[in-house]
């Protein structure tokens, strides 16, 4: 698996590995990792409603920032950034997006990669139809 997920400028190990019973159990190890009560983490809307499930089992808040539906339901960067305080200790992204089948461009994902960064804060990445891009590149265009 680290082999697997390796990129030329992000090299895996055996250590960065983590293997769970599921999409959603990753992201419950993850989310718990980063964050204690009364912490938040943004998540898009519309989204996925298992991250509000998630964050009122620990006492966690979610702050929603808001896709676009007339850009193809882009993350709105300017109201992702706007979300962000004290408290804010990740950012959920899902791409491909459930509900809405969007794939994030590469532009738009970079731009929410600069906001994390500006701000220190991870980046939880819920990926789990990413093999369900169906276009003459796989996708490859759009991570």
């Amino acid at each position: 698996l680290a082999k697997k997920y390796s990129m030329p400028h992000i090299q895996c190990t055996q250590d960065d590995v983590v293997i769970t019973s599921g999409c959603s159990d990753a992201l419950n190890l993850s989310i718990c990792a980063l964050l204690n009560k009364g912490d938040n983490f943004l998540i898009p809307r519309p989204g996925f409603s298992f991250y509000e499930t998630l964050a009122s089992r620990y006492g966690f808040e979610v702050k929603f920032y808001d896709l676009l539906p007339e850009q193809e339901w882009q993350i709105d960067t300017q109201h992702l950034r706007s979300q962000i305080d004290k408290r804010t200790k990740a950012i959920l992204i899902n791409n491909p997006s459930n509900p809405c089948g969007s794939v994030l461009t590469e532009d738009g994902i970079l731009r929410v990669l600069q906001i994390a960064e500006n701000y220190s804060i991870p980046i939880v990445a819920d990926e789990i139809y990413a093999g369900m891009i169906y276009d003459d590149n796989h996708g490859k265009d759009k991570f």
